[in-house]
C-alpha cells in the first residue's frame, strides 16, 4: 500500500533553481501524475536499487521533476519523504535505451541533497553525473 506523500518543499522552483546552477544547459520539466498511486511513470526508467526506488514503491509521488543536459543526462528529482528541506536525486535511463544495454554495466544511484540549487548542483555533478549515464557517441 502507498502512502499520500505530504508537500514539504517548492520543488519546481528548487528544479529550476538547480538548473540554473547546473554546468550544463539543463531544461527542466515539472510533471504532475495522477492520483492512482501505482502510475508512477518514472518507477523502473530511475536508475537506483535504494532509496528513490524504495521511496517510489512506497509514496504516492504525485510530482517530480525531470532534468535534461544538452549531452542526454536526465536527473530526476524527487522530495525526499519524512526529511523537509530534501530531495532525492537519480538518473533517468537514457532515451532509445532498452534494459538488455545494460547488462553487466555499472548502474549509477540516486543520492539525498540538501535545499541548496548550488550544492546540489555541484553533489550531482560529482556523484550522478559520472559513469555510463551517456549514450556512446555524445
Amino acid at each position: 500500500m502507498t502512502t499520500a506523500m505530504p508537500h514539504h518543499t517548492d520543488l519546481p522552483a528548487f528544479a529550476t533553481a538547480l538548473a540554473e546552477h547546473s554546468p550544463d544547459s539543463w531544461i527542466t520539466a515539472h510533471r504532475v501524475h495522477p492520483d492512482d498511486p501505482y502510475a508512477f511513470p518514472l518507477y523502473g526508467r530511475v536508475w537506483d536499487a535504494g532509496e528513490v526506488d524504495n521511496v517510489a514503491g512506497d509514496f504516492h509521488l504525485d510530482h517530480d521533476a525531470l532534468l535534461t543536459a544538452s549531452d542526454g543526462l536526465r536527473p530526476c528529482v524527487i522530495e525526499r519523504p519524512r526529511l523537509p528541506r530534501q530531495f532525492l536525486v537519480a538518473p533517468f535511463d537514457p532515451e532509445g535505451c532498452k534494459p538488455h544495454h545494460f547488462r553487466n554495466v555499472y548502474e549509477p544511484g540516486g543520492i539525498a541533497v540538501l535545499e541548496s540549487p548550488a550544492r546540489a548542483a555541484t553533489s550531482i555533478a560529482r556523484r550522478v553525473a559520472t559513469g555510463p549515464l551517456r549514450l556512446p557517441g555524445r
